[in-house]
Formats: C-alpha cells, structure tokens, sequence
C-alpha cells in the first residue's frame, strides 16, 4: 500500500514526543531543558517487511536544537535522539 510520505497533519506527533517523560529526561542528559528551544520532525522510518510492523504507520521523530541559529532550524540536529511512533 502506497502512502504519503509525511502528512502535515503528522507534524503533531511532536507535541506528543516532547510531553513523554524517557525523550525529555534525554534532552535534559543534553543540556536542553526548553522544549521551546528546539524543532522536532517526522521522517518516514521505510518499509523494511518487519512483521511487528504490519498495518502500523511508522515515523522516526527527530529534534533539531535552536539555541545555536536564527536562520537554520535544521543546522543542529540533536544527535542519536529520535522517537519511533506509530501513528495509527
């Protein structure tokens, strides 16, 4: 089954990756403690036949921090951080 890549009605998972308690303890371990001062996304994870991942809808979210620009939100990608969601 074909689907879109990211719907922008998707972009809300990161409100929801920013709230759980494990993605914030590990944006403190990094120094950021303002969910204001950074940008998370959704990235299609692909399709790769995994079984547990029949009829799911799968987005790897990854965070962006804003701290160091005014004019790149994805010039520093937090590194090694992202948040696999199902969206179903």
């Amino acid at each position: 089954m074909l689907e879109p890549p990211v719907m922008a009605s998707e972009f809300e998972v990161a409100k929801v990756v920013l709230t759980h308690p494990e993605f914030r303890a590990a944006l403190s371990r990094r120094g950021i403690t303002d969910p204001n001062k950074i940008f998370c996304s959704p990235i299609t994870a692909g399709y790769f036949a995994i079984p547990e991942h029949t009829g799911k809808r799968v987005v790897k979210v990854g965070c962006y921090d804003l701290r160091r620009t005014t004019t790149n939100m994805w010039g520093w990608p937090i590194e090694r951080l992202y948040a696999t969601v199902d969206l179903r």
